[in-house]
């Protein structure tokens, strides 16, 4: 024994190990062993084929004669089993159908209108004439009612110019000194409302034409018609002077 041998630990875990490790390999090997004689002696499942009979008719030959006329025969019919070529089919061609005619149309029976009774003309009554003393009286109505008319007319006229005056102011400043004489025309309703007004001569001098229209506008509404005036409307021409 040597001095170096002395010193060295014994390898003790090194072994261990490598027994261990031999144990696991030869199990496996005995696994292996044991799976390889199970499969050997295991019978083996052949499949099969399930056999298939044929049976096979063997006919004697014919005689020579026999076989040359079946021979003949054979060639005969390919001959007439030629296709025969078919039937061409010509198209059905589709008339037109028939043109149906209506019927005439029945005639009904015209009514004629039946004839419708005149109305019986209705005797006009004639007005009987008045007597001449009759159309006297009434012709004197008449002109009582128009001199009437006439004088009620004149009475109102003179209404209205006095009317007017009421209203008339002192001379209008924007004139310069001018003076003249404006004729006025204006329309009055029953009520003495101021229908319409106008000019129907000028003075020549606009200021003054301008407040004649206004004095006109300033009277409005005049005097109603007395009873006897039986007019709707009334006309009137007034003058109205200007003098500085």
């Amino acid at each position: 024994m040597t001095a170096h041998a002395l010193h060295l630990p014994e390898p003790r875990g090194t072994a261990r190990w490598t027994l261990a490790a031999l144990g696991i390999v030869l199990a496996h090997l005995a696994a292996v062993a044991a799976f390889l004689l199970w499969y050997a002696r295991k019978p083996l499942e052949v499949d099969a084929i399930p056999a298939i009979a044929v049976s096979l008719e063997v006919q004697a030959p014919a005689s020579p004669e026999q076989s040359f006329d079946a021979v003949a025969e054979q060639k005969v019919e390919q001959v007439d089993a030629t296709p025969t070529p078919p039937e061409i089919v010509q198209p059905k061609r589709e008339q037109p159908p028939e043109k149906t005619e209506p019927p005439p149309p029945v005639q009904s029976e015209i009514a004629l209108p039946k004839p419708v009774p005149k109305p019986v003309e209705e005797k006009r009554q004639v007005a009987p004439q008045p007597t001449p003393q009759e159309a006297r009286q009434a012709a004197a109505t008449r002109e009582a009612v128009r001199v009437a008319n006439i004088a009620a007319s004149n009475v109102y006229a003179s209404l209205v110019f006095g009317h007017l005056q009421r209203f008339k102011r002192n001379y209008p400043t924007g004139a310069g000194g001018a003076s003249g004489t404006v004729t006025v025309t204006f329309a009055l309703a029953r009520d003495g409302s101021l229908l319409s007004s106008g000019i129907s001569k000028s003075s020549g001098n606009p200021a003054l034409d301008q407040e004649a229209l206004a004095l006109l506008r300033r009277a409005n509404p005049f005097p109603p018609f007395p009873a006897a005036k039986t007019s709707a409307q009334e006309s009137f021409n007034a003058p109205v002077n200007f003098a500085r």
